[in-house]
C-alpha cells in the first residue's frame, strides 16, 4: 500500500503539457516615435537556416515569427518609406514548448535627398568604338507623348527623365548612324526613380 501511495503523489508532481501552438516570438513594430507600423513584411531565419519564413501578423502593428521552434532566431523588417531593420534572439524551451520572446524592433524613416535622380542614364557610343558626330538622346513616355531631349555635358553619358516613372522609349542617334530605339521600364522607389543604366552603340548607316 505504501508503494502504491508514493507511485500516486509521484504523478500528482508531473506538468502536462498543452496541446495549444506556441508563437516563439512576438514583435512589436513602430517608428523613432513610436508609432505603430501596420502593412510591414517581416521574415525569419533559426539557426541560419536558408531560405527565410515568412512571419505572421497578428493585429496592428503586431507579428509573431515561429511556432514551436527553438533556436536563435533572426528577424528582418521591410516597409514602405523605412529603412530596413533587423534584429537578432535566443528562444529556449522547457520540456512542453518554447518559451516565447517579445521584442520591439523600431524601423527609421528613409531620408530622401533634394537631388534629382534620372530613370534613365544612357551611355552613348560608336559600335566601332569611333566618336559620335552631332550625338542626341530623348525618350518617349506614353504612345502619345512628345519626344524629349536628354541632357549630356559630354555626349556620352545622358541623364533622362529625372524624378520619372514607368515605361519609356529611349531614342539615340548621330550623323552617319543608324537610329536605335530602346524600351526601358523603369520602377518607383522611396525617394524617386530607381535608375536604369543601359548602353547604345550606334552602327553606322549603310554605304
Amino acid at each position: 500500500m505504501t508503494i502504491l501511495l508514493l507511485s500516486l503523489f509521484g504523478c500528482i508532481d508531473e506538468q502536462a503539457c498543452t496541446t495549444i501552438a506556441v508563437y516563439s516570438t512576438t514583435i512589436a513594430l513602430v517608428d523613432e516615435a513610436g508609432a505603430p507600423i501596420a502593412g510591414a513584411t517581416l521574415q525569419y531565419t533559426v539557426d541560419g537556416e536558408e531560405p527565410p519564413l515568412p512571419c505572421e501578423e497578428l493585429d496592428t502593428a503586431s507579428y509573431a515569427c515561429g511556432v514551436e521552434t527553438e533556436g536563435h532566431f533572426v528577424i528582418t523588417a521591410s516597409a514602405e518609406g523605412y529603412e530596413d531593420a533587423s534584429a537578432e534572439v535566443d528562444v529556449a524551451g522547457d520540456e512542453c514548448h518554447p518559451i516565447p520572446e517579445a521584442l520591439t524592433l523600431t524601423m527609421t524613416e528613409v531620408a530622401c535627398t533634394a537631388e534629382a535622380e534620372p530613370a534613365v542614364i544612357v551611355t552613348l557610343s560608336g559600335s566601332g568604338g569611333e566618336t559620335l558626330s552631332n550625338p542626341q538622346v530623348a525618350y518617349t513616355q506614353g504612345d502619345t507623348a512628345a519626344s524629349i531631349a536628354c541632357e549630356s555635358s559630354d555626349g556620352v553619358t545622358w541623364a533622362c527623365a529625372e524624378e520619372l516613372s514607368g515605361d519609356f522609349v529611349i531614342t539615340a542617334a548621330a550623323d552617319g548612324h543608324d537610329t536605335e530605339h530602346v524600351e526601358v521600364v523603369v520602377e518607383a522607389g522611396e525617394c524617386g526613380p530607381i535608375t536604369e543604366e543601359i548602353e547604345i552603340a550606334l552602327d553606322w548607316l549603310p554605304d
